[in-house]
């Protein structure tokens, strides 16, 4: 990826320190500049001009893990425990935190490395789902796929 002269990246060491302590320089590629455009959950989906957020019926952020498990089925997601590339599948790792929020989706590539969408930041592309795995995004907790159409 060639970034503008002089870009300024939003993940960068401060950043990765306080919110990604298991991502180093050696872990991960910056595959985009920071965009608003769209989240990690429409990132997983292939979508690059929408946010994926839900909202409870009073009009509050609902970030419930079964929410987004119920979304992404809703698409022909279904659980699965391989998270291994297969030819003709698209895969994405769910993370939640302890209080069994959602806090981050990434979607697995061919070659075999993850891509998420860090907030309102760079796209990345990282070698294991673990080194996003700490405060700001939890842990994967599960594996989905869908054979592709």
């Amino acid at each position: 990826m060639i970034f503008q002269p002089g870009y300024i990246y939003s993940l960068n060491e401060h950043s990765i320190k306080k919110h990604f302590p298991n991502l180093t320089f050696e872990s991960f590629k910056y595959t985009s500049e920071k965009t608003d455009d769209y989240n990690c959950a429409a990132w997983s989906i292939e979508i690059e001009d929408e946010w994926i957020q839900f909202r409870d019926p009073k009009g509050m952020l609902d970030v419930s893990i079964t929410t987004y498990i119920n979304y992404f089925t809703n698409l022909g997601f279904s659980i699965t425990n391989d998270k291994n590339f297969e030819e003709g599948v698209k895969k994405i790792a769910i993370y939640k935190n302890e209080q069994d929020e959602f806090k981050h989706v990434a979607r697995l590539m061919s070659n075999g490395k993850w891509t998420s969408k860090i907030g309102d930041w760079e796209d990345i592309e990282h070698d294991t789902l673990e080194v996003l795995a700490d405060r700001s995004y939890g842990k994967p907790c599960l594996i989905m796929e869908k054979r592709k159409d």
